[in-house]
């Protein structure tokens, strides 16, 4: 199963964005994943359901609730 963000600033899609897993059911990688040039940050884990990721840029880290199965859409 996976955890899917597209991150965007002003509708274009954001590279570089650092998010990790903060919380959620069963167990997860503890490492740091990297949106792509699409915006794309991606995180393989084995418990359906909702987990905090904590997603971090220069200025600024927010926290977001993402359902396994869906893209999370983020706005910068």
């Amino acid at each position: 199963m996976e955890l899917d963000i597209k991150i965007l600033k002003n509708g274009t899609p954001v590279g570089g964005v650092t998010g990790i897993i903060a919380s959620g059911p069963g167990s997860w990688p503890e490492i740091a994943a990297v949106s792509n040039e699409a915006g794309i940050l991606s995180f393989d884990v084995d418990v359906k359901g909702t987990y905090q990721v904590q997603l971090f840029t220069e200025d600024h880290s927010d926290l977001l609730a993402v359902e396994t199965g869906k893209t999370v859409i983020f706005e910068l």
